[in-house]
């Protein structure tokens, strides 16, 4: 997701580890852990507006507190950040994998003997490199969702 300021494009892009706040010049790593969620939700802001909901709940995972925009959802544990669930296009890894790609697009991305497939009560589940995801109806569909760190996955 990019900037439509003159300023230079600024996009964010989801880690396996938190999420990069890509500026262009200078990119800022907001870890799982070790940022309070009100930083990353302000970073965040700042390139996708205001959250349109953001709930306090209890999820089995720990999470307890959830901020989110239109397609991004940032989870956090007592006022940290832990955990990010995606369903918007255009938000991806560095790698390139998000929302509306495919197994073939991942298995390029972490190599096809590092992905594993299994079937879940969600549906068709994959995990790669510290990310996790489903597919809209079978490994041989598009991404629907994907997910890395603490979050409100229900099975």
């Amino acid at each position: 997701m990019t900037s439509t300021t003159g300023a230079p494009p600024v996009k964010v892009v989801l880690d396996d580890d938190g999420i990069v706040v890509d500026e262009g010049e200078k990119a800022v790593v907001l870890r799982f852990d070790e940022k309070k969620l009100d930083d990353v939700k302000n970073a965040v802001a700042s390139m996708l507006g205001p959250p349109t909901k953001e709930v306090d709940q209890q999820c089995d995972s720990g999470a307890d507190h959830a901020v989110t925009w239109t397609g991004l959802t940032i989870y956090g544990t007592d006022g940290t950040f832990t955990g990010w669930y995606a369903e918007r296009e255009r938000l991806t890894t560095d790698a390139g994998v998000g929302p509306g790609s495919t197994k073939a697009d991942i298995d390029k991305a972490y190599g096809s003997g590092n992905v594993e497939i299994h079937e879940t009560t969600l549906g068709t589940e994959w995990s790669a490199g510290g990310v996790s995801g489903i597919f809209e109806g079978g490994a041989d569909t598009e991404i629907a969702g994907m997910w890395a760190g603490t979050n409100c996955v229900f099975r």
